[in-house]
């Protein structure tokens, strides 16, 4: 009777860790975002990786660039 009490927490445990997980995993792919990966500028929209092929204006008037360059809505470049 433990050891069939013991299995069951043991599945029920598995199945909770297990669910987190994908969940984490599914919020994680719905993200947008722009990011450098290996010297090129790269965009995440629903999902998809794609190279950015030309400027953005992000919400907030910053002015991401396709070889990196940031101007902040003040002017300040990064």
């Amino acid at each position: 009777m433990k050891t069939l009490i013991k299995t069951l927490a043991i599945a029920i445990l598995s199945l909770s860790f297990a669910s987190v997980g994908f969940t984490a995993d599914k919020d994680m792919m719905m993200k947008d975002g722009i990011m450098m990966k290996d010297g090129q500028m790269m965009m995440m929209k629903g999902g998809d990786k794609m190279m950015m092929e030309k400027d953005m204006t992000l919400k907030d008037g910053t002015k991401v660039m396709t070889d990196g360059t940031v101007m902040m809505k003040n002017g300040k470049k990064m």
